[in-house]
């Protein structure tokens, strides 16, 4: 696997994702088995947001909460997904959504509208994945599978001198985390954005030059 085109077309479609409509979104959740929803949150490319507490219908399991400190007794007098899906759809139904390692927020919180016999489950078809994006910028691989390892998200803002936030594990932390992961990534140079600017350095490369390489290239790339 090529990881210089790898990480190029990671750059690129980090742009192209933060350049339309979008919802990042995150979850806190019972567990891994078959889990529910006890936190959501949601930012919109617009700037409207939704972070809530959920009431779920199973236990939490003791390894979730070590994992991100909610508890039952936290959320036991909170709404149900019932009384919250009319705002919470307006985010999840009415955007591209985009999240870390989302498509297992998607399960739960369709694992949540299923258990509250809600007939209305949130679409993966317009999903970006900013795991697997991350995952083909950085180049790790993974000699098993000959693909690129998967990084956690506080590994990735480890790993890219953002740092990890305090509170990292509330979903709304973790939201705005993974926008700044997509935006970091979006402003790195490909390779060939790094051979212009290389380029551009020489005497012979006036302002017009490089205009015109910049229109040839942008138009063609971007």
């Amino acid at each position: 696997m090529d990881k210089a085109f790898a990480r190029d077309n990671a750059i690129l479609q980090a742009r192209l994702a933060l350049g339309g409509r979008y919802c990042a979104v995150d979850t806190e959740t019972t567990g891994l088995k078959m889990p529910e929803v006890i936190q959501v949150a949601c930012v919109t490319s617009d700037g409207k947001d939704f972070n809530h507490l959920l009431c779920p219908s199973i236990p939490i399991e003791p390894g979730a909460t070590e994992t991100h400190h909610i508890t039952m007794d936290m959320v036991a007098g909170e709404h149900v997904i019932n009384d919250l899906w009319p705002q919470l759809s307006r985010f999840v139904k009415a955007y591209p959504i985009v999240g870390y390692n989302v498509t297992y927020d998607i399960l739960a919180i369709n694992n949540s509208l299923h258990n509250h016999d809600i007939a209305s489950p949130v679409s993966t078809k317009d999903v970006f994945d900013v795991m697997l994006c991350y995952a083909d910028f950085y180049g790790e691989l993974n000699p098993s599978t000959g693909s690129f390892k998967w990084q956690k998200l506080d590994e990735a803002l480890e790993q890219t001198n953002i740092g990890v936030p305090v509170g990292h594990h509330d979903a709304m932390v973790d939201v705005r985390s993974t926008i700044a992961l997509l935006r970091y990534i979006s402003n790195q140079r490909t390779t060939w954005e790094w051979a212009i600017h290389l380029v551009y350095e020489l005497p012979e490369f006036t302002p017009e030059l490089i205009a015109a390489i910049e229109r040839i290239t942008y138009g063609r790339f971007v």
